[in-house]
C-alpha cells in the first residue's frame, strides 16, 4: 500500500517533499545522497520495505512490510557536538504521538529506542555530514514497528513489538506519519528557539532507564551501576558499585532490574 500523507498536514517543512518507494536497501543512503545533492530541509525519504536498512553501529534493522521506515534531512545551523541529541528529540515526538494517538504507555530507553511494555517498539538513528567543521546536513532515521506480527522480525537483540500486537489491530500508517511528522517539527523549532534543555527535561519524564541497575557496553569497556541522570550533553549518568560517577555519552545500554531495584 503506498503512502499518502495528509496534505492538510500542519507542518511548515516536514513531509512538504516526500520521495516514496516499495522498497530501498535503506531509506539512510538515499536520504544521504538527497542531502549531498542539496535537497531542503524536511525532506523526507519512505519506504515500505528495506533489505538492508540498519541501526546503530551498522546492525541490521529488521524491515518487514507494514513497518513505518523514513529518513528525514536537516539543516540544522547548531554545533556538531549537539548532533546526539537529535536522538532524544525524535525519541519525545515518537512517545507522544504514539501516547496520544493510540494511549500506550510509552517509554524511552537511553539512547534511542522507544519502548511499550518494556519490549523495543520503535527505533532512531542519526548520521551527520560535515564540510570541514560546519555542520552539512543530519539524517534522521526513524523505524517503527506496526502493522505486522513481531514473529516477523526473526530473532531480536532485546524483546519487540508492534503496534499490531499491542492494539490487537492494524492502525494508519498515513496517520502515523502525519502526526510524528507533525510534533517532530513542533519539537525541532522549539528546540532551534530555545535550545535542548525543555527537551532533555521532556525525555526524562518518559524515562524507563533512569532509576534502575543497567549495564553499558562502551568503546571504553563494560560498566555496571545505576542509571541516575542525563546530563546537559545528553550522556548517561552512572553511579558505579565503588560509588563514583561515570558519565557515557555513547554505548549500549541493557536494563538489568525493575526500576527502582
Amino acid at each position: 500500500m503506498r503512502f499518502e500523507i495528509n496534505r492538510r498536514m500542519k507542518t511548515k517543512k516536514f513531509g512538504e517533499r516526500v520521495y516514496y518507494f516499495e522498497r530501498v536497501t535503506s531509506t539512510m543512503d538515499i536520504a544521504r545522497e538527497l542531502a549531498e545533492k542539496d535537497e531542503p530541509e524536511g525532506t523526507v525519504v519512505v519506504a515500505e520495505t528495506q533489505t538492508t536498512g540498519r541501526g546503530r553501529f551498522q546492525r541490521e534493522w529488521y524491515s518487514p512490510p507494514g513497518g513505518v521506515y523514513f529518513s528525514l534531512i536537516l539543516r540544522p545551523a547548531f554545533l556538531a557536538e549537539n548532533v546526539p541529541k537529535i536522538n532524544f528529540l525524535a525519541a519525545v515526538a515518537v512517545a507522544e504521538t504514539l501516547k496520544e494517538l493510540y494511549r500506550l504507555n510509552v517509554k524511552t530507553k537511553w539512547p534511542n529506542d522507544i519502548l511499550v511494555g518494556e519490549k523495543k517498539i520503535c527505533g532512531i538513528l542519526t548520521e551527520a555530514g560535515m564540510e570541514g567543521k560546519k555542520l552539512k546536513w543530519v539524517i534522521l532515521g526513524i523505524g517503527i514497528n506496526a502493522n505486522f506480527e513481531i514473529k516477523k522480525l526473526g530473532k531480536t537483540i532485546i524483546p519487540a513489538t508492534s503496534l499490531k500486537e499491542e492494539l490487537k489491530k492494524e492502525v494508519s500508517l498515513e496517520e502515523l506519519l502525519q502526526r510524528l511528522f507533525e510534533r517532530l517539527e513542533s519539537n525541532y523549532l522549539r528546540v532551534k528557539k530555545e535550545g535542548f534543555a525543555w527537551l532533555l527535561k521532556r525525555w526524562k519524564t518518559f524515562s524507563d532507564t533512569l532509576g534502575r541497575n543497567v549495564k553499558v557496553q562502551t568503546s571504553e569497556g563494560i560498566f555496571l551501576g545505576k542509571a541516575l541522570d542525563i546530563n546537559s550533553d545528553g550522556a548517561l549518568v552512572l553511579r558505579l558499585s565503588n560509588g563514583k560517577k561515570k558519565k557515557i555519552l555513547a554505548g549500549d545500554c541493557y536494563h538489568l532490574r525493575k526500576k527502582g531495584g
